[in-house]
């Protein structure tokens, strides 16, 4: 018997990342940050973080990768793929998502979502909301459509 309102995943070993951190700056209200740094390759990395708050590259994957497509293993520039199902729903599972910060604020599928209280409990609404729409300008945070592949 399966769990109800479960999709079968595999656990997380790892990310595929097309960009990394950049040189900490410092923003207007004294907060630092590292700026976004876009790469022409993968780099494929372990669940780890360095002392730069970048993901460990997970060499090991890497060279084995690059040897077996012939690539530079520092420089993937193509993966291969292999997708666990046939169904599209089963391997890329979409939302609507409202982050307030990182906190996931509200969540649905377009008919019904769950929503943080003010107790810190989640609640069922209903998910047709103004926050939805392209143009929405309201008060934060913003839906937004999400997806895991």
């Amino acid at each position: 018997m399966q769990i109800l309102n479960r999709s079968p995943r595999l656990p997380e070993r790892g990310k595929i990342k097309i960009g990394r951190k950049g040189p900490k700056k410092e923003a207007a209200s004294g907060r630092t940050y590292g700026v976004p740094q876009k790469l022409d390759h993968f780099i494929i990395t372990t669940m780890q973080r360095d002392k730069d708050d970048n993901y460990v590259p997970d060499t090991a994957l890497m060279e084995a990768i690059g040897k077996a497509t012939k690539q530079p293993a520092d420089k993937l520039l193509q993966i291969p793929v292999r997708l666990l199902y046939n169904d599209p729903e089963l391997n890329f599972a979409t939302r609507y998502g409202a982050y307030d910060g990182t906190m996931l604020w509200c969540s649905g599928n377009g008919e019904k979502a769950q929503r943080l209280q003010k107790n810190g409990a989640y609640a069922e609404v209903k998910c047709t909301c103004e926050r939805i729409e392209p143009g929405y300008e309201g008060p934060k945070p913003k839906c937004k459509i999400n997806g895991n592949l």
